[in-house]
């Protein structure tokens, strides 16, 4: 049998070796950082800075011409489409408080009055006053059926005092009484009314009434 022996080394020469393998791999590490701090380092602008001064500049006052200037005129308005049509008034029978005036056409056909003035009874300084009076018929049909009743009518007294242009303002029941006193109204005679002493014609309007007693 027989024995091989190995020879080992002492303690402090492996502690000794493993201490340089050490320093040399941190030498090695610290220049590798140190190369690649200076390839990422930035360069800096070392130059002094130049002051910068703000200033506030105020707009252009406005010229007397400027505010002279009058404004722009307006646009024109668009003309419409169409044009209204105005129709001209035409004189007929005006409803007065639900009674029917009638417009006599023969102050503007030259009649006998076209070329006097005409006034109302109330615009006079003396009325017309009735000189004479013709009254109406009752008629026989309203007194078979004993029936009375109230017309009232307008008429123009002349300057002359003679009655014209008599109409029927209201009647009460209508149909009945109007043609009666119609009939005998230009037979009434008035002595005419006037304005500053001189004889005028004038509209007069009266009411008449119908009963059996009379």
């Amino acid at each position: 049998m027989s024995v091989v022996l190995r020879h080992r080394e002492p303690l402090w020469r492996r502690i000794l070796v493993a201490a340089v393998v050490a320093i040399a791999l941190n030498l090695l590490l610290f220049g590798f950082a140190s190369t690649l701090s200076r390839e990422r380092a930035l360069p800096q602008d070392l130059s002094s800075p130049v002051p910068v001064s703000l200033i506030t500049v105020n707009p252009p006052a406005m010229t007397e011409e400027q505010h002279r200037k009058p404004p722009p005129p307006p646009k024109p308005k668009p003309k419409p489409e169409f044009e209204p049509e105005f129709l001209q008034p035409v004189i007929g029978k005006p409803e007065i408080g639900g009674l029917v005036v009638a417009l006599d056409p023969a102050v503007f056909d030259g009649g006998p009055q076209a070329n006097d003035f005409v006034f109302n009874a109330m615009d006079l300084d003396q009325p017309p006053q009735l000189m004479s009076k013709v009254d109406p018929f009752y008629p026989p049909a309203a007194r078979a059926r004993n029936l009375e009743g109230v017309v009232t009518v307008r008429f123009l007294v002349e300057a002359s005092g003679r009655v014209s242009r008599a109409s029927v303002v209201d009647s009460r029941p209508v149909g009945i009484f109007e043609d009666a006193l119609l009939e005998v109204v230009p037979r009434w005679r008035y002595r005419p009314g006037r304005i500053d002493g001189k004889p005028v014609s004038a509209w007069l309007q009266t009411t008449m009434k119908f009963t059996l007693e009379n």
